[in-house]
């Protein structure tokens, strides 16, 4: 089932995600008006039901009506949060289990509003961040890290002498009514944890006009933070460290509790050996992720750690968890390491006496034998059975786009000085050698001043996964890849370093434009108008990413391929967030596979992303030139501005 919300309401939003999550399949996205819904809704394949909480819908009916015929347009009143069950059976809606009340327990201190506090009564920010400030009965000591919304600070409560973390909500939010009330949900979801290995909520407050809650302050590193100091793992700290993330996960999947996908920067490591989990409940549904690919990922940010030298048992276990055919659900990983702790436990430290020794390992071997059995014979696999696709001649050729005027956007003339972009847009097997080039010194030299300190690596999610299956020319997510096809799945941070490994740099947004457009404005490739020719060649391609050779229709006169579908492509340029005051945006231009079939997008196309930490497998990126990248290559180069046969 796929739903659209349009709420600008967030207690409304999450009264609605929450009966929508008791149905079998859902799929859900939010969005705060008509408008930006429609825009959304027409870049998908399908939609069955759309919410509207706002009452402004009447306008865009009939274009969505048009487009998904056998759509549900079901409206949201404020009397509906009452009685959702009625709401359920106006609109022929079928919950899979009883709907019980959706309004959230209150924490045992809940967090109290003043609605008579004055504008003027409310602190500046800069008088928050200072250490010594206090708020009620905590003093703020040090600040740690600013989010998107709040500010974490190390505090000591007075009265029982205890360090605490302090997250307080950005003042300038505090008259913002969603922002007050999500903060204050966000507490109360994150009150409702209760397990020993997870990071302890103490209790909310409002202090001065200004809204925070406490929790406990966790000792020792991160894994984002433990990496850049070069700590390793041998097989007991990977088990046991798992054994602890499995208990946790468990637990937050048995009791229902929504939260995010855990990250490096969750996981803490104790002076004590002990492992500690932040909180990552949320108020809201759980991301779109599985537990398949949780547990992917979650064994690719551990495989960084492993330390070759003792570490057997547990490296075997890791590319288990990699491995497409590894554990899917926590409960199978759960098997997988007590199967894994069995032979640690009879084979590490064993006893001088040798007949002891002798027995234990005796004991012991059929579980490694099993263990290093499986990985042996899927390596000597993979090794057989590997048959890559070559790699495409000069798939790094770049197309000299000449300086001058041009027609930019709706009919505004800009100018640019000449510039070289990349003909093809990025490949795998492209974005392989720069991996394998920065593993040394794991990429450091190229990040951007500005990324986050727990992005650590740039490695795409699920790299390994479908990596293996390009080189192989197998399917991946259900479609067929191999290594001439865009990467996929790379946020804006990862585009940046490779551009910069390159000598190159991310395209502005003018750029692109101009090499997808040329000088006067094309609507498309090969012109301004759809030819009977190329929307049913390219359309049948718009099903999932392809060689970026493959295309002979989508190449601009200029000699650009791709400007048009496969993928659409990080730029450099950013937007000011329409939400949030201050706040920029990247910006993601042209079309891909994932657009409705009925929609041929234009080369005008272009998307405004949350965040650069975005990813997902219709999204990669070209790199640009100031300079001539061929000078001194081989002069059969001007060939490569024709389509490949």
């Amino acid at each position: 089932m796929l739903s659209f919300i349009i709420s600008n309401n967030t207690e409304i939003t999450n009264i609605i995600v929450s009966t929508l999550e008791r149905f079998e399949e859902y799929h859900i996205k939010v969005c705060k008006s008509p408008e930006t819904a429609l825009e959304e809704a027409l870049q998908m394949d399908e939609m069955d039901i759309l919410i509207d909480a706002t009452n402004s819908l009447d306008d865009f009916q009939e274009t969505l009506l048009k487009e998904y015929p056998e759509i549900k347009i079901c409206a949201f009143n404020e009397a509906d949060k009452s009685n959702i069950e009625e709401w359920l059976k106006r609109n022929q809606l079928h919950s899979k289990v009883p709907v019980e009340s959706t309004v959230p327990k209150s924490p045992v201190n809940p967090i109290r509003i003043d609605e008579s506090k004055k504008d003027d009564e409310i602190p500046l920010a800069n008088t928050l961040t200072a250490p010594g400030k206090k708020l009620g009965d905590y003093e703020l000591l040090r600040f740690i890290r600013s989010e998107e919304d709040t500010e974490v600070h190390e505090a000591i409560q007075l009265s029982i002498d205890r360090k605490v973390a302090l997250i307080l909500l950005n003042p300038k939010l505090s008259e913002n009514e969603d922002s007050v009330n999500g903060f204050r949900e966000l507490v109360r979801a994150k009150a409702q944890v209760s397990h020993p290995h997870i990071a302890v909520i103490y209790e909310g407050h409002e202090e001065e006009g200004t809204l925070f809650y406490t929790s406990e302050l966790i000792s020792g590193q991160n894994l984002s933070n433990a990496h850049h100091y070069g700590i390793k793992l041998n097989d007991e700290h990977i088990i046991r460290l798992l054994k602890t993330i499995v208990e946790t996960q468990l637990y937050l999947k048995h009791n229902q509790i929504n939260h995010q996908t855990l990250k490096a920067s969750h996981i803490y490591l104790s002076p004590d050996g002990m492992t500690r989990i932040a909180n990552t409940a949320i108020n809201h549904q759980r991301e779109s992720t599985t537990e398949e690919n949780n547990i992917r990922y979650l064994g690719q940010i551990l495989q960084e750690f492993i330390d070759e030298g003792k570490s057997e048992i547990g490296a075997i276990l890791l590319a288990i968890m990699r491995h497409e055919s590894g554990p899917n659900t926590w409960e199978q990983l759960k098997q997988n390491i007590s199967k894994s702790e069995e032979g640690l436990s009879e084979t590490l430290h064993l006893p001088d006496d040798s007949l002891i020794a002798r027995k234990q390992i005796t004991r012991t071997w059929p579980v490694i034998f099993i263990i290093l059995l499986t990985a042996t014979a899927y390596l000597l696999f993979n090794r057989n059975n590997q048959t890559p696709e070559p790699i495409i001649k000069h798939s790094d050729a770049m197309i000299k786009i000449e300086g001058g005027e041009f027609t930019y956007q709706k009919n505004t003339t800009e100018t640019l000085p000449t510039f070289w972009i990349d003909k093809y847009e990025i490949t795998i097997a492209q974005y392989k050698a720069f991996l394998d080039a920065i593993k040394s010194s794991k990429g450091k030299a190229f990040d951007h001043p500005d990324q986050p300190i727990e992005k650590f690596q740039h490695k795409p999610n699920n790299w390994d996964e479908y990596y293996k299956a390009a080189s192989l020319g197998k399917k991946y997510e259900g479609n067929l890849i191999n290594i001439n096809c865009p990467v996929i799945y790379v946020d804006w941070w990862d585009a940046y370093a490779f551009a910069k490994w390159k000598n190159c740099r991310l395209p502005t947004e003018k750029e692109w434009e101009k090499a997808a457009r040329g000088k006067n404005g094309r609507s498309y490739p090969w012109g301004n108008e759809l030819q009977t020719s190329q929307p049913s060649s390219i359309k049948k391609n718009f099903i999932a990413w392809k060689p970026v050779n493959l295309f002979r229709n989508d190449i601009s006169e200029e000699g650009v391929c791709g400007l048009f579908g496969n993928v659409s492509e990080w730029t450099s340029s950013q937007d000011p967030d329409p939400e949030i005051l201050g706040r920029f945006v990247p910006i993601v231009r042209g079309g891909n596979f994932n657009y409705s079939h009925s929609i041929m997008p234009q080369l005008t196309t272009r998307k405004i992303l949350n965040n650069r930490d975005y990813r997902t497998n219709y999204i990669g990126f070209r790199t640009v030139s100031d300079i001539d990248p061929n000078l001194g290559k081989s002069p059969d180069l001007e060939a490569e501005k024709k389509p490949d046969p």
